[in-house]
């Protein structure tokens, strides 16, 4: 194994194979579509998780169940979050 001075003069380690560079010559891309299988079994995957989980949309159940302080801070989290994506 060669020490990190021995590499600075090395052309290979510096900018790659010499394939890399040049695009026309980069090996095809492989794509792979899912079986039928696998998309029965993601479905019904997702309608377990759908009958499972117990929807309650009622703010007031946030602010009994944590301080005022965790409640504000969470939502400028998420404020902050949704603006920085949004000027993305």
């Amino acid at each position: 194994m060669k020490s990190g001075g021995a590499m600075i003069g090395n052309q290979l380690w510096r900018r790659g194979p010499l394939w890399l560079t040049k695009v026309d010559e980069w090996p095809d891309d492989k794509t792979t579509l899912p079986a039928s299988e696998s998309k029965a079994e993601a479905r019904a995957t997702r309608e377990v998780f759908k009958a499972a989980i117990e929807l309650n949309d009622d703010p007031e159940q946030i602010f009994a169940e944590f301080p005022l302080n965790k409640v504000v801070r969470i939502y400028a989290y998420i404020s902050r979050f949704c603006i920085t994506v949004e000027l993305k």
